[in-house]
């Protein structure tokens, strides 16, 4: 769970290695890769991201479209990219790591690319019966994996969709079995132990189990507390300021909302917990009677959005640009040609 000093030793292997053996791609490769997967589980999904991105333009340059490698590093990148709710790139990807991984032997990565896509698909609402039948794969190989960690994370993911299924007695069952691993082989405070907890948190407010999910709220979160800007502990954070309100504690609220706003603009500006998060601190201050921050909060969120909007118009009017450069460029180099 010592994420930055992993990082650290990573980044200085890395330099040597660039400094050294530049030809030695696979490693480069390798090591880009996992640095990639420290930030992602920092919770720094854009720059986990580019590092994704890099390590599989190096790979792709050397190995055939096919390897294992790119495989995995495809499924990592799709996974960084749910996280940032952007799915249709990420089943693009996921799809083309399972034609390779469904036909190997390597249960872990045929489980995760399994379930991965299934959550994809679920987020976007579509295909629910190839969702159902992801899921049972999944699971399937789930039972075969040897690491009692890797099939934590498997499960941890399985119950994820099951929750969003409303399947609350498989995402239940399933979740606790990934919990019951994650606190007997990781540091108390581990992020995916943390993630696992807040899932169950959703689970139960899906149940309608305020007490108990506050309750995993509560305690993800505080695991959470070291890495403050982490999209996980804002996601805890939104579910203990949900239920909060529920019992009509708006006060207590407050502060778990607002600091869940912040860091969820921060890391995560486009998501839809983002705005979810902004529409219950909105109702709960209206609550406290503060119309006045209602309006501040709610300028803000349009601000961003529009600044969004006008970065969108801009890049587009610069690509126009160019094309109408390109052509006339064309049509003076084919007059003289001529």
């Amino acid at each position: 769970g010592r994420l930055e000093d992993a990082f650290q030793h990573l980044q200085e292997s890395l330099n040597i290695q660039r400094t050294f053996t530049p030809g030695d791609k696979a490693r480069i490769a390798m090591t880009v890769h996992e640095l990639a997967r420290c930030l992602l589980n920092e919770g720094k999904y854009r720059d986990s991201e580019d590092l994704y991105r890099q390590s599989l333009n190096i790979s792709l340059s050397f190995l055939p479209e096919r390897h294992m490698n790119i495989t995995i590093t495809r499924g990592r990148l799709a996974q960084c990219l749910v996280y940032q709710f952007a799915v249709a790139e990420a089943e693009s990807l996921l799809r083309q790591a399972i034609a390779v991984s469904f036909k190997s032997s390597q249960n872990v990565h045929k489980s995760l690319h399994a379930a991965w896509l299934a959550l994809t698909l679920q987020l976007s609402k579509k295909k629910q019966e190839e969702v159902d039948t992801l899921l049972h794969e999944s699971k399937k190989w789930a039972e075969q994996i040897q690491s009692k960690l890797d099939k934590a994370a498997v499960l941890s993911e399985l119950g994820e969709v099951f929750t969003l299924k409303e399947e609350c007695g498989h995402a239940d069952e399933t979740l606790k079995d990934a919990l019951s691993i994650q606190q007997q082989h990781l540091a108390k405070t581990h992020h995916q132990t943390a993630e696992t907890l807040c899932r169950i948190g959703e689970c139960g407010a899906v149940q309608g189990k305020t007490d108990d999910s506050m309750k995993n709220f509560l305690e993800s979160a505080e695991m959470m507390s070291s890495t403050s800007q982490h999209p996980l502990r804002a996601r805890s954070l939104l579910g203990l300021g949900k239920f909060l309100c529920v019992k009509n504690k708006w006060q207590e609220a407050e502060g778990p909302l607002t600091e869940a706003v912040a860091i969820l603009k921060h890391s995560l500006p486009q998501h839809p917990r983002t705005t979810e998060a902004i529409t219950a601190l909105s109702e709960c201050l209206s609550m406290l009677d503060r119309s006045q921050d209602v309006n501040v909060v709610m300028q803000e969120h349009h601000q961003d959005d529009a600044f969004n909007v006008q970065g969108m118009w801009s890049l587009a009017m610069t690509l126009a640009i160019q094309c109408v450069c390109l052509v006339v460029w064309l049509s003076i180099g084919c007059f003289y040609v001529i």
